[in-house]
């Protein structure tokens, strides 16, 4: 089974390739109107949620078998394009954001770090081709949501809780770089594939964040109001090697508490699950996506318990859709 040493650092790249909703009554998006139009926006839905599991190979006496934590974040983000020749730029707002997370022994993780991005608003600018032009308002607000005041001490030591923060970077790819990705040339007929690495999102809030191979194949085409849209389903695979150029997001040197700062050298063994996307083939947006895949991997302890190693699984579902007023 391949294993891997998880991958250090941590980029925040933001690509957007959108289509909006008109600004009037209508409930349901259409996906007829084409962008860059400064009098349109269009607003997502967008959650990520997983559950992670911790198991020993070795019984330790006095121990339940396995420990189990979960973590949820939903977003709402309304973005609007602005006029742009030569490149797509919106200005996006971060409308809703809420955090639901329970840690090993089933307690409430009071950490807000991502609420408090609800509300912010930053422009960001992509080229045509979908190469990131401009995203440091982005940046800013990700790492002022992860200052020092969030941490709390022990002791000499920094002490941060899980935050889900590595979520919103990983949302940027699998929300907006992956409508770069997914372009009409490469969904033109059935059986086309292609292929792409997103961040894999990960509970531990010490960096780095893991990225995994997504392997694309169109299925099927269906015509609604007289709209093509493809269904494109996906696969997961363990990158060979690292292919995001990350840096962390979090100032200073600290760790985690509980059971996941107690654990060191995490590895990945395997990933596997599907996804499936509709496309719209006239305004080149996904409408929905929703990924389901399970990660394995291992661990150790910072002091060894019987020769126990950690085995990690972590379930985890990511999905969006495009929303209406």
């Amino acid at each position: 089974m391949m294993k891997r040493q998880l991958f250090a650092g941590l980029t925040c790249v933001l690509i957007v390739f959108l289509v909006g909703c008109q600004t009037d009554n209508k409930k349901t998006y259409t996906g007829k109107l084409n962008p860059p139009e400064s009098d349109r926006s269009i607003r997502y839905q967008y959650t990520s949620s997983r559950q992670i599991t911790v198991g020993s190979e070795v019984k330790v006496e006095n121990s339940e078998s396995s420990q189990t934590m979960t973590q949820e974040l939903e977003l709402i983000l309304n973005c609007k394009p602005v006029t742009s020749e030569d490149a797509f730029a919106y200005d996006v707002t971060i409308e809703s954001a809420k955090v639901s997370q329970k840690d090993f022994q089933g307690e409430t993780i009071f950490n807000h770090a991502v609420e408090e991005l609800q509300g912010k608003p930053f422009q960001l600018t992509c080229s045509k081709d979908g190469a990131i032009v401009e995203n440091s308002e982005f940046v800013k607000l990700l790492k002022a949501a992860a200052d020092e005041e969030s941490f709390h001490r022990h002791r000499k030591a920094l002490l941060k809780e899980p935050d889900m923060l590595p979520d919103m970077v990983a949302m940027q790819y699998n929300l907006f770089a992956s409508a770069a990705k997914i372009r009409p040339e490469n969904v033109f007929s059935t059986n086309q594939k292609f292929s792409f690495v997103e961040p894999t999102p990960w509970p531990v809030t010490l960096f780095p964040i893991p990225d995994h191979q997504v392997d694309c194949a169109v299925k099927a085409f269906k015509s609604e109001d007289g709209i093509k849209k493809a269904k494109i389903t996906e696969s997961y695979a363990l990158a060979e090697k690292s292919q995001l150029n990350m840096q962390s997001i979090y100032p200073g040197v600290y760790k985690m508490p509980g059971l996941l700062g107690f654990m060191r050298n995490y590895k990945f063994d395997s990933i596997s699950g599907s996804g499936e996307k509709i496309y719209n083939m006239k305004s080149g947006q996904i409408e929905k996506s929703v990924q389901n895949y399970t990660v394995k991997g291992t661990a150790s302890y910072a002091m060894p318990i019987k020769d126990s190693q950690p085995q990690i699984t972590v379930n985890q579902t990511i999905s969006y859709e495009i929303i209406c007023d």
